[in-house]
């Protein structure tokens, strides 16, 4: 027990993993003090999780119905039932369904940029652990998938970070089911600019053709899925997804974590009321 306890403690120290704040639990009769860069007292926030303060927590939205039954985009008034969206009507994706789990703003997008452009493992290890039960219950509800496909990178873009975030997070979530994860399968052959001030149909034609299968006898007649941090306007997703077909895959399911865009007000909903 001892042992457990003092493991916890060094993959999530009692600080915020988004905003650095010392964490209290509520019932504890006194916050962790907490000294600056300027020999400063500052005391703690409550903790949610142990992992993240409560003002952090607070600014986290899931992502729940309606959708679009394709691609998983909320629609912008919370009344109905999910439906496919126009845009899928007139353009199917290449995969088969797309969900995620949270909008991609405040505390989760801030998670993910650490563990994308600064590497840090504690923001890692709190996103895998806040997101994994909302991916167990996606992936209950899914045909039997067959193998987990993290999204790639194309080698230099992974000799300069040293890592792929995609396979990092699946690994962390799918703990037990690390077997299924098959991280070599589909490369990317091609190098492409940067997506995020391109438009969507810019987007299209920028990872056209740029995806690749090592070996299509592992993927063939195989449930993928496909899975990766965030969802923008699905084109990369959509362009794997297209690849594993053209090369014998079954179906392809598509999960990440976050969902960018988002067109719309809606209605936010709290963690706790989840």
């Amino acid at each position: 027990m001892i042992l457990c306890s003092h493991v916890e403690s060094i993959l999530f120290p009692r600080s915020c993993a988004c905003c650095n704040i010392s964490l209290f639990c509520p019932e504890d009769s006194r916050p962790l003090e907490k000294r600056d860069r300027y020999g400063r007292s500052c005391s703690g926030r409550p903790s949610y999780k142990g992992f993240l303060c409560s003002r952090c927590a607070s600014s986290i939205r899931l992502l729940i119905s309606p959708l679009c039954s394709v691609c998983g985009e909320p629609f912008k008034t919370p009344a109905g039932s999910d439906h496919i969206c126009g845009r899928c009507l007139k353009n199917p994706p290449g995969y088969d369904t797309a969900r995620s789990i949270f909008a991609y703003e405040d505390t989760i997008q801030t998670l993910i940029h650490r563990i994308k452009y600064q590497a840090q493992g504690y923001p890692l290890k709190a996103l895998a652990r806040l997101a994994k039960p909302y991916v167990s219950e996606i992936v209950e509800g899914m045909e039997q998938l067959d193998l987990i496909c993290p999204v790639p990178v194309h080698a230099s873009r992974l000799r300069q970070r040293g890592f792929n975030q995609a396979s990092a997070l699946a690994y962390e979530i799918f703990d037990r089911n690390a077997w299924w994860i098959c991280p070599d399968i589909l490369i990317k052959n091609r190098r492409t600019p940067p997506q995020v001030e391109l438009s969507r149909q810019e987007r299209l034609r920028n990872v056209k053709g740029s995806f690749g299968v090592k070996d299509p006898s592992l993927i063939r007649r195989k449930n993928v899925l496909l899975f990766d941090d965030v969802f923008t306007t699905g084109a990369t997703v959509s362009e794997c997804a297209r690849t594993l077909k053209k090369n014998g895959a079954g179906r392809v399911f598509v999960v990440t974590i976050a969902r960018a865009w988002i067109k719309g007000d809606r209605h936010p909903v709290n963690l706790d009321n989840s």
